[in-house]
């Protein structure tokens, strides 16, 4: 891999972390980011707004847990 190449990456990794933080995230521990959603309903849009801003190349894991 070249060095402009993984500059780009690093770059969009950065850009997303950004991204999460601007949106509500809070990170939990390192790579791990976490946001209070009041409904389900207010969770989907989350949801779609993360995946929505994710690099090409990037990978996101999505834990809903309710109180229920």
């Amino acid at each position: 891999m070249n060095f402009e190449k993984l500059l780009h990456l690093c770059q969009a990794g950065s850009d997303f972390r950004k991204q999460l933080m601007t949106d509500g995230g809070v990170m939990f521990r390192f790579s791990i980011y976490m946001r209070h959603c009041p409904s389900a309903e207010n969770a989907q849009v989350h949801i779609k707004r993360v995946k929505s801003f994710l690099p090409p190349l990037g990978q996101v894991g999505i834990l809903t847990v309710t109180d229920k």
